[in-house]
């Protein structure tokens, strides 16, 4: 199962399993798609700040890919308010919230 967790990046993972090789220049979405073809969750952490507009195009742009579609089955997206955690919480255990 491959997914997308807007909440972290994996870097230290990506770093101790990579042999580097040649350095080419590519697009932040080229990056991030290349990671599907090697690992089966590819995370990327958050711009600080609510309502970040670039932030938000760039998801936009990356979702409407072609190739994201191909590699991402699952995309989790970490929002809310903390102060809902615990109806979450009650959900996600199956009992039934209004």
């Amino acid at each position: 199962m491959k997914a997308l967790l807007a909440s972290l990046l994996l870097a230290s993972t990506l770093a101790s399993t990579h042999t580097p090789g040649p350095l080419r220049p590519q697009t932040a979405i080229e990056f991030i798609l290349t990671k599907y073809e090697r690992y089966p969750i590819v995370a990327m952490g958050r711009v600080e700040g609510e309502g970040n507009q670039s932030e938000v195009d760039f998801l936009k742009k990356l979702l409407a890919d072609p190739r994201f579609r191909r590699g991402a089955d699952d995309v989790v997206i970490e929002c809310g308010n903390s102060r809902y955690q615990p109806i979450l919480d009650r959900y996600v255990s199956g009992e039934d919230v209004p």
